[in-house]
């Protein structure tokens, strides 16, 4: 089975390490299977509308060219202007595709796979050959580094040989084939956390990352469910966005 990585980052120095090692020891041989990663910088146009600058400060560009010249990155683009997130997402699968892939796989620079949870992975994916798309529940830290939820359910494996092939992603993580189909309208499987529970470090960092993040979601979604408390000067649930979804907070869960 070959499988082709796409992923994105931007100032996300603090992760790049620990996202990595573990494909690259994939990569040297840990598996029969074939891996190849391809990693975009990029802007996105709400960020830099919220004032952030095209190109990382915290040494991202420095350390994808590294791992590019270490062949642990198979393909790198930089982008040089302010991009919408699917386009970033697509921008890598012309040399994925060029690949042959068998499976084409998501990884955002703060998703942090261990050797064994990828090994376990691709098994599932031998073993459910029925499932044309899978969803990763993810460990999500919020907060600090020792809490977390577990309602952070999405997209991240597709097979390139169905539906005509894979057309692209048209919206965030939402991909579309050629025959015209959603992944919404094809076969899935979610992962059970049983199975699978890897650790996604999404709402933790320095206030500088959590304070981009939150101005990002409000300007691509309108709202976010976390906000920042002045007072407290520290992340926390936003009440407005639960109230206005009519939704129920996570549990928080404590390691």
């Amino acid at each position: 089975m070959i499988i082709g990585i796409t992923s994105i980052g931007y100032n996300c120095k603090e992760h790049i390490d620990k996202v990595l090692f573990s494909w690259n020891e994939i990569k040297k041989g840990a598996i029969k299977d074939t891996v190849f990663i391809s990693a975009v910088h990029a802007c996105f146009k709400e960020t830099f509308a919220s004032g952030y600058p095209i190109y990382s400060t915290d040494g991202t560009i420095e350390a994808f060219k590294s791992y590019k010249k270490q062949a642990v990155i198979d393909n790198y683009i930089q982008f040089v202007t302010p991009q919408l997130e699917f386009n970033v997402w697509n921008s890598n699968l012309e040399f994925l595709f060029s690949k042959n892939i068998d499976i084409l796989m998501m990884l955002n620079f703060d998703e942090v796979w261990t050797i064994e949870e990828i090994k376990k992975l691709i098994e599932i994916i031998k073993e459910k050959e029925e499932y044309d798309y899978f969803n990763i529940n993810f460990k999500n830290y919020v907060f600090d580094y020792n809490t977390y939820v577990d309602d952070f359910i999405v997209p991240r494996i597709w097979r390139t040989n169905r539906n005509g092939g894979i057309k692209g992603f048209y919206y965030d993580d939402e991909l579309h084939f050629n025959n015209s189909l959603s992944y919404k309208q094809v076969p899935s499987y979610s992962i059970p956390k049983s199975d699978l529970f890897p650790k996604h470090y999404r709402w933790v960092g320095s206030k500088e990352l959590l304070q981009r993040k939150l101005a990002f979601q409000k300007k691509h979604y309108g709202i976010c469910s976390y906000k920042w408390n002045e007072e407290k000067d520290s992340l926390v649930f936003n009440d407005e966005y639960y109230t206005k979804m009519n939704k129920q907070k996570p549990k928080l869960y404590t390691e």
